[in-house]
């Protein structure tokens, strides 16, 4: 005969039992942790784009210089690389009466370096880059008369080379002024109009300061120009406000660093997942720790001022500091 097991005392039992497995799961849970989840999004930085024009006097009046400007073409890596921590996407021409030099160590009217991500750098010179520029820029000191250089940078920029998404700027180096037919406000403003945004180009020159028509020139672009003596024993003050501008256009991402699910265990354990967009993909992207590409935190407080998220976040493996867009999630407090 069954008998059914169903009566207080019973049931005071099993309420007994229900009491001390909760109380058992209770004394095992950690204390409660207010948080939530935060979305984080960097978007897609790439490699600057900056063509560069360099105008350059041939003529008698350049020979005390010709040692200096020999050595410059390898200032001009050097910056390019301090400037942009890392090769930009480039391209350098060299002209002296508006048509582009050429080389047999370039393919083509100017140098080109391009990469995007990480990715090899496509090039179309042999050597490094500073003996390819070398190339175009030993142009020699040896032509009578006077040296056009605004008529030489418009008939330059008439060319294809100049990208109208890249930064330009239109470096001239001379020992005498300009005598190019026309005025210099003239050719200033012929070298705005080969410009979507004038603000997205830099005129710097290198010659002794007092030369009339070159001055006038640089005073058309205001907040935009600069001077270096042709004497100065660094001709690479020339790029200091290509440096400005592109240092003023950079921002950090500053964002909550995400909640620590463990803080008994050395190093961060954090709930986050992140993606980037790549290709027309989107791929995981794990904290930086044995693999790359990676993201990161960094404690920047001078950098960020809110007291909640003065971290910053950091992306490396696609070509520091640039990289495709990164979002995802964390777990916050």
């Amino acid at each position: 005969m069954r008998r059914e097991v169903n009566g207080p005392i019973f049931q005071v039992a099993i309420l007994a039992l229900s009491l001390t497995a909760c109380t058992d799961d209770f004394e095992r849970r950690p204390p409660d942790v207010h948080s939530h989840v935060e979305s984080y999004y960097l978007p897609e930085l790439t490699p600057p784009r900056i063509d560069l024009l360099f105008v350059i006097d041939d003529t008698t009046a350049m020979t005390l210089w010709q040692s200096k400007l020999r050595a410059f073409p390898a200032v001009v890596d050097a910056m390019l690389g301090t400037i942009y921590t890392g090769q930009p996407s480039v391209r350098i021409a060299v002209t002296t009466d508006g048509t582009l030099r050429r080389s047999s160590l370039v393919d083509g009217a100017f140098i080109s370096d391009a990469g995007d991500f990480g990715g090899p750098h496509i090039v179309n010179y042999r050597g490094a880059l500073h003996e390819a520029l070398l190339s175009l820029m030993d142009v020699g000191a040896t032509r009578q008369g006077p040296s056009r250089l605004f008529a030489a940078a418009e008939g330059a920029l008439a060319n294809d080379f100049a990208r109208l998404d890249a930064y330009l700027a239109v470096v001239t180096i001379a020992a005498a002024d300009d005598a190019s037919p026309g005025g210099a406000g003239d050719y200033a403003a012929s070298l705005k109009g080969t410009r979507d945004d004038p603000t997205s180009m830099i005129v710097s020159g290198i010659y002794t300061p007092g030369l009339p028509r070159l001055d006038e020139l640089h005073t058309q672009f205001p907040n935009r120009s600069e001077v270096t003596p042709i004497g100065s024993m660094d001709w690479s003050e020339a790029f200091d406000l290509l440096a400005q501008v592109h240092k003023t256009t950079l921002g950090i991402a500053c964002v909550q660093k995400p909640l620590d699910l463990d803080p008994e265990t050395p190093g961060d354990q954090f709930d986050c997942a992140m993606e980037y967009f790549l290709d027309g993909r989107t791929q995981a992207l794990p904290y930086c720790g044995k693999t790359l590409p990676c993201w990161e935190l960094v404690d920047e407080p001078a950098a960020c001022f809110e007291p909640e998220a003065h971290y910053a976040m950091k992306v490396h493996g696609f070509g520091d500091p640039y990289h495709p867009a990164i979002s995802g999630q964390c777990v916050v407090k």
